[in-house]
């Protein structure tokens, strides 16, 4: 296994050619798993497979109307960088172009990013069985899975979460790196290493409370959550901190596979307020393109959003269609407060199947 960074990654592979005329099935392909297009940290291998060569010089391409259903898994290969859909086939951004590829090599390939997966994320566990594997006044390793910066801390107190604080000035330092140099309430997923194992969990980055460890320039302690884990304020597990679990164990489809319409609304909105794009991208689709693109450049220059209200007509919904309204306030950059209104709809083909937004409309003040 190798960890690396992908924007160095890249630039080796990429050479700064332009794409090449012809392509060739000895080309090496380069495999790897990463949480979102932006981050650097990843699990990746040199995958040495001449039919699965031969598959990709020999491809077809075919172009889209919608908007693909991505995965975390990312080709590189021939100087370009395609990312897989979930239906298998390869996508690539560039072109705005689909790479398709037999059923065979769609299996190869679903096998290899299992294996790479296993690597780059952690499991999701509840609370109760966290306590046990993590106990009180226990060191722990924090890793970023974004960043892949990582630092040490001991879990000191806390009864719904885990109350937690840098061992040392060092890991403080890291703490702050991997919040930008400012500490924040956002929520980052993360993968904790303790017990021999490595947990789906996640984290805010603001110091507060008591208890501090003399000399590890942080003054108070932060929170980690896990699954079924509430805040201070709530007995019901914060939506934002759920959403990075399920980053943090590389489920995020899972989340999406369960949720119920109104809890799928306020995770787009939740998502918005961290700044997550990939968050952002998965609770669009299935959005009409023009919508969904409009919504992220939204979302890009937000500086925070928060939900006001949020209500689900039962007179227009049924068991395959859900209808609600939702009013938020927000701030972008550079602007003022404001408030706004957001209608949605939320359809599925069966009772069995998962819910997805079919519209979102904005109504601005």
């Amino acid at each position: 296994m190798r960890f690396v960074n992908f924007a160095v990654a890249a630039l080796l592979l990429a050479g700064g050619m332009a794409l090449p005329a012809k392509t060739s099935a000895s080309e090496p392909v380069w495999l790897s798993v990463r949480a979102s297009p932006r981050a650097v940290y990843e699990a990746g291998e040199a995958w040495n497979d001449a039919g699965f060569g031969r598959a990709l010089a020999k491809a077809e391409t075919a172009g889209t109307a919608s908007r693909p259903e991505l995965t975390d898994l990312y080709v590189r290969w021939n100087n370009r960088e395609f990312r897989a859909e979930t239906s298998g086939d390869l996508w690539e951004e560039q072109t705005g172009r689909r790479l398709v590829l037999p059923p065979d090599q769609r299996a190869k390939l679903g096998k290899e990013a299992k294996a790479l997966r296993g690597k780059l994320y952690g499991e999701r566990i509840s609370w109760t069985r966290a306590k046990q594997i993590m106990p009180r006044k226990s060191f722990l390793t924090v890793r970023d899975i974004e960043s892949g910066l990582f630092f040490r801390v001991q879990h000191r107190a806390g009864r719904d979460h885990a109350d937690v604080q840098p061992v040392s000035k060092q890991d403080t330092a890291v703490m702050k790196e991997i919040y930008g140099g400012a500490w924040s309430w956002r929520r980052r997923a993360i993968v904790v290493e303790a017990g021999g194992g490595r947990w789906a969990a996640s984290m805010n980055g603001m110091p507060h409370g008591g208890d501090g460890i003399p000399g590890n320039g942080f003054s108070g302690h932060f929170c980690i959550h896990f699954d079924g884990s509430s805040t201070h304020r709530s007995e019901e597990p914060d939506p934002a901190h759920r959403m990075m679990i399920y980053k943090a164990a590389g489920q995020p489809r899972a989340f999406l596979q369960t949720a119920e319409p109104a809890q799928l609304a306020q995770s787009l909105v939740e998502a918005m307020n961290q700044h997550d794009g990939e968050w952002v991208r998965l609770l669009l689709e299935g959005v009409d393109r023009t919508e969904a693109e409009q919504a992220e450049r939204l979302a890009s220059r937000l500086v925070a959003i928060r939900l006001v209200r949020l209500h689900i007509s039962e007179k227009e919904s049924g068991p395959l269609t859900a209808l609600g309204e939702a009013e938020a306030d927000w701030q972008q950059e550079g602007g003022g407060k404001r408030s706004s209104g957001l209608t949605f709809r939320y359809v599925r083909p069966s009772p069995l199947d998962p819910w997805r937004l079919d519209e979102l409309v904005l109504h601005r003040a």
